[in-house]
């Protein structure tokens, strides 16, 4: 017998501005680590992406509210498997028009696809008491530099190649602050400003 937990687990809502429903369809996919990651069809056709901590976490950082660009029109649903037996999971989505798609991951192992790739970086929360958390499917390492309103460094850091990454501050003055993570060629990827209470 299942007992009710919560109703809105890990803050998850895929309801589009101006919409009244959002028809969430979830799946969680475990990775070989032991983590989870979360994808949830919707009723707009877009695939959102989190990645749950654990089952007791309040929010999950949303990774992508628009998977690999991917709308499959109304009530769209989704799950992994790998059915090539490839050790790579196909996607697999459903749809209101009763139709099902499935997609293969084409990318190939090059030696420069990590510097030609540009994630979709987050950072929660905001404002923040103390630690801030990182999304993102960061395939490298990467530095993060924090600023105050006067354009001083007054922390700099790097990020290890997780897909949730805190970054704990260390100064303690409230205000605005200014977070910019980089690749390790300098190349910007995130501008955000913050406030610590």
């Amino acid at each position: 017998m299942f007992s009710l937990v919560t109703e809105a687990w890990g803050g998850v809502d895929v309801r589009e501005t101006g919409f009244l429903t959002g028809h969430s369809a979830p799946y969680i996919y475990p990775l070989t680590d032991g983590s989870l990651e979360l994808y949830v069809g919707s009723e707009s056709g877009r695939i959102y992406k989190y990645y749950p901590v654990d089952a007791t976490t309040t929010l999950f950082p949303l990774i992508s509210s628009f998977y690999n660009d991917i709308d499959e029109g109304t009530k769209t649903s989704v799950t992994l498997v790998d059915i090539s037996a490839d050790g790579i999971p196909e996607l697999i989505t459903g749809n209101d028009r009763g139709g099902v798609t499935m997609y293969r991951d084409k990318n190939t192992v090059v030696a420069i696809a990590a510097e030609s790739y540009t994630p979709e970086l987050r950072i929660f929360p905001n404002p923040t008491s103390g630690t801030i958390y990182v999304t993102a499917e960061i395939p490298v390492v990467m530095h993060y530099n924090i600023f105050d309103i006067t354009g001083r460094n007054i922390q700099a850091g790097t990020l290890s190649p997780l897909i949730l990454q805190p970054i704990t501050l260390h100064f303690t003055q409230s205000g605005w602050y200014v977070l910019t993570i980089a690749k390790e060629n300098g190349e910007n990827l995130l501008v955000q400003p913050f406030i610590r209470e």
